[in-house]
């Protein structure tokens, strides 16, 4: 499945914007585009070309088809507005997530007079190779809600805030395993009872036991931004299912 050459799809979106490139009028699709990730994952489709929390209107399933609608450059990625043609959502996917196919017949943009000035459309460059990418088979922060007030007491605990959770898990008779960085970029293992409070133990990791912990998947960020998303990085806002408060930011890691 390939990917439109940057000419074509510049050809294509300079027909359907009849202003700025993104701007929310109607217009019809010039183009589809599959959504590229991991079999049975999901990718988000925002409000707006960005991602910060509350900006997600739906969700588009690995495979899925959509229409472009039109694009935007913000930083390093190129976002496109997107529709369902079913009607299921309408919003932004980043350009990375989705493969864009050739249509049978392109379109030529018409002949400008001297006075008009094309739209310019900003065009992903096209990597040498796609990085596969997938979710973790067991995404630990999944108990987030239940463990997050022994979180909460091993992030008091430590004296280089802000700190980052590579990996929490439930042990015997309600206590909790946390591994945390700290902004010293040093690793902790901070033992607290589930119910929160002073952590029963509080240890540094030294290197050996650090590699040996591989790489987390998710990052869990409680006090601080992370890293904006890349090809490799997907953000997603953490929630308590049952209050919809917002306990952080998830970072996943999709490439292998």
């Amino acid at each position: 499945m390939g990917r439109l050459f940057p000419s074509v799809v510049a050809a294509l979106l300079w027909v359907a914007a009849a202003g700025p490139v993104g701007r929310t009028q109607p217009v019809d699709p010039v183009a589809t585009a599959v959504v590229t990730v991991a079999p049975g994952t999901r990718v988000n489709v925002r409000a707006r070309p960005e991602v910060r929390a509350g900006n997600i209107v739906g969700k588009a399933a690995a495979g899925q088809e959509v229409e472009i609608l039109g694009s935007e450059r913000r930083g390093a990625y190129v976002w496109y507005r997107v529709r369902d043609p079913g009607g299921g959502f309408s919003g932004w996917i980043r350009g990375d997530l989705l493969s864009l196919r050739i249509p049978e017949t392109p379109v030529s943009p018409p002949v400008a007079e001297e006075t008009a000035q094309p739209v310019s459309v900003p065009v992903p460059d096209s990597p040498a190779e796609t990085p596969r990418r997938r979710r973790p088979a067991l995404d630990w922060s999944k108990e987030l809600p239940a463990i997050m007030p022994a979180i909460r007491g091993c992030v008091a605990a430590s004296s280089a805030r802000p700190v980052v959770v590579l990996i929490a898990r439930k042990l015997s008779f309600g206590v909790i395993d946390i591994v945390i960085r700290d902004s010293a970029d040093r690793v902790w293992r901070c033992v607290a009872p589930e119910r929160g409070g002073i952590p029963i133990r509080y240890d540094p990791l030294g290197d050996a036991q650090v590699e040996l912990l591989g790489t987390p998947n998710p990052e869990f960020y409680t006090e601080s931004d992370p890293p904006p998303p890349d090809a490799c990085h997907e953000l997603e806002p953490a929630r308590d299912p049952r209050s919809d408060e917002l306990l952080g930011m998830l970072r996943y890691n999709l490439c292998e």
